[in-house]
């Protein structure tokens, strides 16, 4: 996103973890987290793929399922382009390149939606990921201002995500990808500040919220869905942005394919940073 190369984030459980885990913890299965390759282009992505994917070591009954790209051209994909989240915020350098894609798709004679009822509730996906994610990161953390959640709590956040996942396993009978931005912005100056609260982002020059524009990337995560990242060029500032590919659960090869075929239609940055 940030340096004009191609990344994809697997679907849940596609690559092993192992080693993976964080010091003092057994890895216990992550409920969020994934491992995924980063290429200069989507065909490197596709590749490095086929060769990390697999069953974990301790699940030897487990097989290797993945299926073939949905379509082999632009033109046949259902594509539902998402410009906007209740958390999370875009800048016009990325909303622009949202929109070239989906322009390009319509040229194609691509199905592109931008409204459907079949649309997940991004508010309560949200509101999950968030809990979710403060829960993990949190582990171990003995602050009394960080008190853990009940095991209750946790079983009702599951079931959440599960209802989650189930509303997105029945969007995708209608819509090949989603596309979406991945963050709202460009490359921003480094900071060190511990609270996400306070760290500064420009967006179009008015001040941005940071933490929430994990919004855009808690879309995928939280339901579990593969997500390829597309380069699409440099910001008005010289700087790379792109988009996200979301698509169903265990269709990797059909969002890399998709990154692939929009990478052959519009340039990515021809220097990677």
């Amino acid at each position: 996103m940030f340096c004009g190369v191609y990344g994809h984030k697997t679907s849940h459980n596609l690559i092993p973890q192992g080693g993976h885990s964080p010091g003092g913890t057994q890895l216990a299965p992550p409920l969020l987290g994934v491992i995924g390759p980063i290429a200069r282009s989507a065909a490197d992505l596709a590749l490095a793929l086929d060769v990390v994917a697999g069953p974990d070591a301790e699940s030897p009954a487990n097989r290797l399922a993945m299926s073939l790209p949905r379509h082999g051209r632009l033109g046949s994909f259902r594509v539902f382009v998402l410009d906007h989240h209740p958390a999370a915020r875009a800048d016009s350098n990325i909303l622009g390149a949202l929109e070239r894609v989906a322009d390009q798709l319509t040229r194609e004679g691509a199905m592109v939606a931008r409204q459907s009822s079949l649309l997940p509730d991004l508010n309560v996906q949200w509101k999950t990921y968030q809990a979710m994610l403060h829960t993990i990161i949190t582990r171990g953390d003995q602050s009394p201002a960080r008190p853990p959640i009940s095991a209750h709590q946790w079983l009702d956040l599951l079931d959440s995500q599960l209802k989650i996942r189930r509303e997105w396993a029945d969007f995708f009978r209608h819509f090949d990808i989603v596309l979406c931005p991945v963050f709202g912005t460009s490359a921003f100056p480094h900071t060190d500040e511990p609270d996400w609260r306070k760290r500064p982002l420009d967006m179009d020059g008015q001040p941005g919220n940071f933490g929430s524009q994990l919004g855009w990337a808690g879309i995928a995560t939280v339901a579990n869905l593969p997500s390829t990242a597309i380069p699409l060029g440099l910001s008005k500032d010289g700087l790379p942005i792109g988009i996200q590919a979301i698509g169903p659960f265990m269709e990797d090869k059909t969002t890399i394919a998709f990154a692939g075929m929009i990478g052959h239609e519009i340039e990515p940055p021809a220097i990677a940073l």
